[in-house]
């Protein structure tokens, strides 16, 4: 009873130890595909730099529009309140005069 518990133990021993080892092989074959996913990218930067430059100057463009559209529309909802605003000046001066 003593043998077959102890060959048990080492059946299971040796089944997690190439379990393991299963899941390290995985492991490295996923980082190794990771770094071949990346190093064209890095080496792609250095070859464009070009590329970036550009891309930049139109994100500084449509940066550009978007605050231009922000600023006519700030200008047209100060020019609604000013509206308003007379509107209610004259509303409270109607009121005034009713007392």
């Amino acid at each position: 009873a003593v043998v077959s518990t102890q060959s048990t133990g080492k059946h299971k021993l040796i089944k997690d130890f190439k379990e393991r080892e299963t899941k390290v092989e995985k492991l490295k074959k996923k980082y190794e595909l990771l770094l071949f996913r990346v190093a064209p990218e890095q080496e792609e930067e250095e070859k464009t730099q070009a590329y970036y430059v550009i891309r930049a100057a139109q994100e500084k463009e449509e940066l550009q529009r978007e605050g231009d559209k922000l600023d006519s529309e700030i200008d047209k909802v100060l020019k609604e309140i000013g509206g308003l605003q007379n509107t209610l000046k004259i509303l409270n001066s109607q009121n005034e005069k009713l007392h």
